[in-house]
């Protein structure tokens, strides 16, 4: 027989600090791939409640984990109003960098 999908930890501290806005299901998601979760158990499902950048890309797709860690190597996410480098009317390295990576994904 399995193991518990939740473990002790994570289903104390969900009770503890998360509001009970919708139903829970007794599941520990540990990684995503594509359109594939992976539970703690090690057992595979397929996605049908993404959320989302997930919904267009799948978890973990190698071209976004790639820009995240570019932008953030760079910068760390700012606000809309901010104006820097990779925002603004000039454009910048990172809407160059989105605009080939839009390329690929075609």
């Amino acid at each position: 027989m399995a193991g518990p999908r939740v473990s002790p930890q994570v289903s104390e501290l969900d009770t503890a600090y998360v509001l009970p806005t919708y139903a829970r299901q007794p599941l520990e998601i540990v990684a995503g791939e594509g359109s594939e979760l992976i539970g703690r158990d090690g057992v595979r499902y397929l996605d049908f409640v993404t959320g989302l950048s997930v919904s267009n890309f799948g978890h973990c797709h190698p071209l976004v984990v790639e820009a995240v860690r570019d932008q953030v190597g760079a910068l760390d996410p700012l606000l809309q109003p901010v104006l820097h480098r990779a925002s603004g009317p000039v454009g910048g390295p990172a809407l160059a960098t989105g605009e080939r990576r839009a390329g690929l994904l075609r």
